[in-house]
Protein backbone atom coordinates (compact mmCIF):
# COMPACT_ATOMS: atom_id res chain seq x y z
CA UNK A 1 0.00 0.00 0.00
CA UNK A 2 2.27 2.65 1.26
CA UNK A 3 3.87 2.33 -2.77
CA UNK A 4 0.31 3.05 -4.13
CA UNK A 5 -0.95 5.80 -1.83
CA UNK A 6 -1.11 9.63 -2.85
CA UNK A 7 0.06 10.34 0.89
CA UNK A 8 1.89 8.64 3.95
CA UNK A 9 1.05 9.95 6.75
CA UNK A 10 3.27 9.36 9.88
CA UNK A 11 5.41 10.66 13.12
CA UNK A 12 8.81 12.24 12.71
CA UNK A 13 11.90 11.17 14.56
CA UNK A 14 11.14 14.29 16.99
CA UNK A 15 7.94 13.38 17.08
CA UNK A 16 5.82 15.85 14.76
CA UNK A 17 3.14 14.35 12.43
CA UNK A 18 4.23 14.62 8.82
CA UNK A 19 2.91 13.54 5.03
CA UNK A 20 4.60 12.52 2.80
CA UNK A 21 3.52 13.60 -0.98
CA UNK A 22 4.75 9.85 -2.83
CA UNK A 23 4.62 11.15 -6.19
CA UNK A 24 8.23 13.46 -5.59
CA UNK A 25 9.03 12.05 -2.00
CA UNK A 26 8.52 15.21 -0.38
CA UNK A 27 7.50 15.80 3.16
CA UNK A 28 4.98 18.94 2.59
CA UNK A 29 4.02 20.06 6.56
CA UNK A 30 6.11 22.60 8.61
CA UNK A 31 7.34 21.07 11.69
CA UNK A 32 5.40 21.11 14.82
CA UNK A 33 2.40 19.72 13.82
CA UNK A 34 0.19 17.11 15.53
CA UNK A 35 -0.40 13.39 14.18
CA UNK A 36 -4.11 14.18 14.19
CA UNK A 37 -3.44 17.51 12.13
CA UNK A 38 -1.54 15.72 9.87
CA UNK A 39 -4.02 13.16 8.84
CA UNK A 40 -7.19 15.20 8.89
CA UNK A 41 -4.94 18.03 6.24
CA UNK A 42 -3.95 14.49 4.02
CA UNK A 43 -8.46 13.77 4.14
CA UNK A 44 -9.10 16.95 3.49
CA UNK A 45 -5.89 17.15 0.42
CA UNK A 46 -8.26 14.44 -1.45
CA UNK A 47 -11.00 15.99 -1.13
CA UNK A 48 -12.09 16.78 -5.04
CA UNK A 49 -13.55 20.44 -5.64
CA UNK A 50 -16.78 18.80 -6.86
CA UNK A 51 -17.50 16.59 -3.77
CA UNK A 52 -20.47 14.64 -5.60
CA UNK A 53 -17.37 12.80 -7.84
CA UNK A 54 -14.10 10.67 -7.25
CA UNK A 55 -11.38 11.59 -5.26
CA UNK A 56 -7.81 12.25 -6.29
CA UNK A 57 -5.95 9.79 -4.28
CA UNK A 58 -5.31 7.34 -1.06
CA UNK A 59 -3.96 7.74 1.96
CA UNK A 60 -1.53 5.44 4.11
CA UNK A 61 -0.65 5.07 7.85
CA UNK A 62 2.46 3.37 8.62
CA UNK A 63 3.27 0.81 11.83
CA UNK A 64 3.63 2.81 14.70
CA UNK A 65 1.71 4.31 17.99
CA UNK A 66 0.04 7.60 17.31
CA UNK A 67 -1.31 8.93 20.77
CA UNK A 68 -4.16 11.68 20.13
CA UNK A 69 -3.76 14.55 21.98
CA UNK A 70 -6.29 16.76 24.44
CA UNK A 71 -7.27 18.72 21.56
CA UNK A 72 -8.23 15.75 19.37
CA UNK A 73 -11.89 16.13 17.83
CA UNK A 74 -12.40 13.22 15.21
CA UNK A 75 -11.23 12.83 12.08
CA UNK A 76 -14.10 13.89 9.37
CA UNK A 77 -13.62 11.35 6.27
CA UNK A 78 -15.61 12.72 3.22
CA UNK A 79 -16.39 10.53 0.27
CA UNK A 80 -14.40 8.85 -2.35
CA UNK A 81 -11.34 8.29 0.43
CA UNK A 82 -9.73 5.50 0.87
CA UNK A 83 -7.43 5.54 4.19
CA UNK A 84 -5.51 2.08 4.95
CA UNK A 85 -3.55 1.80 7.98
CA UNK A 86 -1.00 -0.61 8.48
CA UNK A 87 -1.78 -3.84 11.06
CA UNK A 88 0.73 -2.50 14.12
CA UNK A 89 -0.65 1.42 13.64
CA UNK A 90 -2.10 2.06 16.71
CA UNK A 91 -3.82 5.13 17.13
CA UNK A 92 -4.64 5.88 21.08
CA UNK A 93 -7.40 8.27 22.75
CA UNK A 94 -6.76 10.79 25.28
CA UNK A 95 -9.02 8.75 28.77
CA UNK A 96 -11.08 11.39 28.94
CA UNK A 97 -12.15 11.75 24.87
CA UNK A 98 -15.99 11.47 24.50
CA UNK A 99 -15.82 11.60 20.95
CA UNK A 100 -15.84 9.78 17.61
CA UNK A 101 -12.49 8.85 16.34
CA UNK A 102 -13.52 8.57 12.92
CA UNK A 103 -16.68 10.73 11.49
CA UNK A 104 -18.75 10.15 8.27
CA UNK A 105 -21.43 12.50 8.35
CA UNK A 106 -24.57 13.53 6.60
CA UNK A 107 -26.34 17.06 7.64
CA UNK A 108 -27.03 20.43 6.21
CA UNK A 109 -23.89 22.33 6.22
CA UNK A 110 -20.33 21.12 5.66
CA UNK A 111 -21.42 17.56 5.15
CA UNK A 112 -24.19 18.37 2.86
CA UNK A 113 -22.81 15.70 0.07
CA UNK A 114 -23.19 13.11 2.73
CA UNK A 115 -20.13 10.34 2.01
CA UNK A 116 -20.45 7.52 -0.40
CA UNK A 117 -17.62 4.92 -1.31
CA UNK A 118 -15.04 5.58 0.92
CA UNK A 119 -13.11 2.97 2.71
CA UNK A 120 -10.88 2.60 6.09
CA UNK A 121 -8.97 -0.31 6.69
CA UNK A 122 -6.89 -1.72 9.48
CA UNK A 123 -4.83 -0.16 12.11
CA UNK A 124 -5.92 -0.60 15.97
CA UNK A 125 -7.90 2.26 17.71
CA UNK A 126 -7.74 1.87 21.89
CA UNK A 127 -7.17 4.16 25.07
CA UNK A 128 -3.80 5.27 26.11
CA UNK A 129 -4.24 4.05 29.82
CA UNK A 130 -6.45 1.35 29.61
CA UNK A 131 -8.74 1.81 32.58
CA UNK A 132 -10.76 -1.36 34.06
CA UNK A 133 -14.18 -2.04 35.07
CA UNK A 134 -17.45 0.50 34.05
CA UNK A 135 -14.74 3.05 34.21
CA UNK A 136 -14.13 5.07 30.69
CA UNK A 137 -15.21 4.14 27.88
CA UNK A 138 -16.60 7.00 26.66
CA UNK A 139 -15.64 7.36 22.98
CA UNK A 140 -16.44 5.95 20.21
CA UNK A 141 -14.26 4.06 17.00
CA UNK A 142 -16.45 4.78 13.89
CA UNK A 143 -19.64 7.12 13.77
CA UNK A 144 -22.03 7.09 11.06
CA UNK A 145 -24.80 9.65 11.39
CA UNK A 146 -27.23 11.19 9.24
CA UNK A 147 -28.94 14.66 10.66
CA UNK A 148 -30.23 16.30 7.55
CA UNK A 149 -33.38 18.24 7.95
CA UNK A 150 -33.63 20.52 4.68
CA UNK A 151 -32.28 17.71 2.05
CA UNK A 152 -31.74 14.40 1.40
CA UNK A 153 -28.38 12.98 1.95
CA UNK A 154 -26.72 10.10 3.90
CA UNK A 155 -23.81 7.88 4.45
CA UNK A 156 -24.08 5.12 2.23
CA UNK A 157 -21.82 2.32 0.24
CA UNK A 158 -18.93 2.55 2.32
CA UNK A 159 -16.46 -0.02 3.65
CA UNK A 160 -15.06 -0.44 7.30
CA UNK A 161 -12.58 -3.67 7.81
CA UNK A 162 -9.77 -5.62 9.84
CA UNK A 163 -9.70 -3.00 12.66
CA UNK A 164 -8.71 -4.20 16.08
CA UNK A 165 -11.01 -1.57 18.57
CA UNK A 166 -10.35 -2.10 22.12
CA UNK A 167 -11.58 -0.54 25.55
CA UNK A 168 -13.87 1.72 23.33
CA UNK A 169 -18.06 3.16 24.38
CA UNK A 170 -19.04 2.28 21.53
CA UNK A 171 -17.39 0.43 18.02
CA UNK A 172 -19.70 1.17 15.64
CA UNK A 173 -22.34 3.75 16.21
CA UNK A 174 -25.32 3.91 13.40
CA UNK A 175 -27.25 7.07 14.13
CA UNK A 176 -30.23 8.87 12.18
CA UNK A 177 -31.57 12.02 14.16
CA UNK A 178 -33.40 13.92 11.34
CA UNK A 179 -35.92 13.26 8.61
CA UNK A 180 -33.63 13.72 5.43
CA UNK A 181 -30.68 11.56 6.79
CA UNK A 182 -30.46 8.14 5.95
CA UNK A 183 -27.11 5.42 6.58
CA UNK A 184 -27.41 2.75 4.53
CA UNK A 185 -26.12 0.06 3.09
CA UNK A 186 -22.37 0.49 4.55
CA UNK A 187 -19.97 -3.17 5.29
CA UNK A 188 -18.46 -3.53 7.82
CA UNK A 189 -16.21 -6.84 7.68
CA UNK A 190 -13.61 -8.77 9.63
CA UNK A 191 -13.54 -6.33 12.64
CA UNK A 192 -11.84 -7.17 16.21
CA UNK A 193 -13.34 -5.59 19.15
CA UNK A 194 -12.29 -6.18 23.07
CA UNK A 195 -13.89 -4.81 25.79
CA UNK A 196 -16.18 -2.52 24.57
CA UNK A 197 -19.11 -1.20 26.33
CA UNK A 198 -21.41 -1.79 22.67
CA UNK A 199 -19.69 -3.47 20.00
CA UNK A 200 -22.56 -1.91 17.72
CA UNK A 201 -24.97 0.58 18.53
CA UNK A 202 -28.12 1.61 16.57
CA UNK A 203 -30.34 5.30 17.04
CA UNK A 204 -33.04 5.89 14.67
CA UNK A 205 -35.34 9.00 15.70
CA UNK A 206 -38.69 8.52 16.60
CA UNK A 207 -40.08 10.65 13.25
CA UNK A 208 -42.42 10.61 10.26
CA UNK A 209 -39.62 9.59 7.83
CA UNK A 210 -41.25 10.20 4.65
CA UNK A 211 -38.07 9.39 2.26
CA UNK A 212 -37.88 5.54 3.11
CA UNK A 213 -36.33 4.00 5.46
CA UNK A 214 -33.88 6.08 6.98
CA UNK A 215 -31.52 2.95 8.19
CA UNK A 216 -31.33 0.29 5.55
CA UNK A 217 -29.24 -2.74 4.59
CA UNK A 218 -26.19 -2.51 6.32
CA UNK A 219 -23.93 -5.49 6.50
CA UNK A 220 -21.77 -6.88 9.23
CA UNK A 221 -19.66 -9.91 8.21
CA UNK A 222 -17.40 -11.86 10.65
CA UNK A 223 -16.79 -9.44 13.38
CA UNK A 224 -15.10 -11.11 16.28
CA UNK A 225 -16.41 -9.46 19.96
CA UNK A 226 -15.20 -10.39 22.81
CA UNK A 227 -16.18 -9.38 26.72
CA UNK A 228 -13.20 -10.21 28.73
CA UNK A 229 -12.17 -10.18 32.39
CA UNK A 230 -13.00 -6.61 33.03
CA UNK A 231 -16.83 -6.49 32.44
CA UNK A 232 -17.74 -3.57 30.46
CA UNK A 233 -19.73 -5.10 27.93
CA UNK A 234 -23.36 -4.79 28.48
CA UNK A 235 -25.10 -5.26 24.70
CA UNK A 236 -23.00 -7.21 22.29
CA UNK A 237 -25.13 -5.72 19.28
CA UNK A 238 -27.52 -2.64 20.85
CA UNK A 239 -30.65 -1.22 19.83
CA UNK A 240 -30.79 -2.79 16.38
CA UNK A 241 -33.67 -0.56 14.46
CA UNK A 242 -34.21 0.03 10.35
CA UNK A 243 -34.82 -2.41 7.97
CA UNK A 244 -32.57 -5.26 7.14
CA UNK A 245 -29.83 -5.61 8.66
CA UNK A 246 -27.36 -8.38 8.30
CA UNK A 247 -25.58 -9.57 10.77
CA UNK A 248 -23.74 -12.59 8.90
CA UNK A 249 -21.17 -14.44 11.12
CA UNK A 250 -20.96 -12.06 14.01
CA UNK A 251 -19.93 -13.60 16.97
CA UNK A 252 -20.05 -12.06 20.79
CA UNK A 253 -17.89 -13.99 22.55
CA UNK A 254 -18.43 -14.99 26.67
CA UNK A 255 -21.17 -12.22 27.02
CA UNK A 256 -21.79 -14.04 30.80
CA UNK A 257 -18.46 -11.92 31.63
CA UNK A 258 -20.46 -8.32 30.91
CA UNK A 259 -22.67 -6.14 33.08
CA UNK A 260 -26.36 -6.02 32.60
CA UNK A 261 -27.65 -2.82 31.41
CA UNK A 262 -30.05 -0.66 33.22
CA UNK A 263 -33.30 -1.81 33.01
CA UNK A 264 -32.01 -5.26 32.01
CA UNK A 265 -31.33 -8.71 33.95
CA UNK A 266 -28.31 -9.59 31.97
CA UNK A 267 -26.48 -8.78 29.51
CA UNK A 268 -27.33 -8.93 26.42
CA UNK A 269 -25.63 -10.53 22.49
CA UNK A 270 -28.53 -8.55 20.88
CA UNK A 271 -30.66 -6.09 20.99
CA UNK A 272 -33.87 -6.01 18.12
CA UNK A 273 -35.67 -2.89 18.84
CA UNK A 274 -39.49 -2.16 17.89
CA UNK A 275 -38.16 0.19 14.97
CA UNK A 276 -36.21 -2.85 13.18
CA UNK A 277 -37.85 -5.23 10.21
CA UNK A 278 -36.42 -7.78 8.90
CA UNK A 279 -33.26 -8.40 10.28
CA UNK A 280 -30.90 -11.22 9.14
CA UNK A 281 -28.63 -13.64 11.80
CA UNK A 282 -26.85 -16.16 9.61
CA UNK A 283 -24.62 -18.70 12.33
CA UNK A 284 -21.61 -16.27 14.38
CA UNK A 285 -23.23 -16.45 17.93
CA UNK A 286 -25.79 -13.84 18.59
CA UNK A 287 -28.95 -16.12 19.11
CA UNK A 288 -27.04 -19.47 20.34
CA UNK A 289 -24.31 -20.87 22.06
CA UNK A 290 -25.11 -21.50 26.56
CA UNK A 291 -26.77 -18.51 27.31
CA UNK A 292 -28.83 -17.60 24.77
CA UNK A 293 -32.36 -17.33 25.87
CA UNK A 294 -31.71 -14.71 28.32
CA UNK A 295 -28.87 -13.10 26.60
CA UNK A 296 -31.31 -12.02 23.45
CA UNK A 297 -33.59 -10.06 23.37
CA UNK A 298 -35.99 -9.61 20.27
CA UNK A 299 -39.09 -6.56 19.48
CA UNK A 300 -38.66 -6.66 16.35
CA UNK A 301 -40.99 -7.62 13.05
CA UNK A 302 -39.66 -10.45 10.53
CA UNK A 303 -36.39 -11.40 12.34
CA UNK A 304 -34.73 -13.99 10.46
CA UNK A 305 -31.94 -16.63 12.34
CA UNK A 306 -30.70 -19.24 9.70
CA UNK A 307 -27.81 -21.87 11.27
Amino acid sequence: MPGTATYIVYNTAAGDGQIRRTSDDTDILPAGQTFESALQTALDRIVPGDVFSGGPGDIYVPAGQYDLTDEFTGFVVSSYTNLRLDGRAQLRVPNNYAGAVFRLLADDGANLAGVTNSSIVGGRITEQVPEQGQAGANWTAFLLKGSAKDQLTGVFFNKIAETEVSLAGVGISIVVTELKGFVNSNTFEFLRMGNCRNFVSFEMAALDFQTGIPVWANRFADLQLECNTTVRTTIGIRNVAGRQQEFDSVKVWDIQRGTAAPGKADPLTIEISAQAEKTLIIGGILTGGFVAAQNVEDKGAGTTVLP
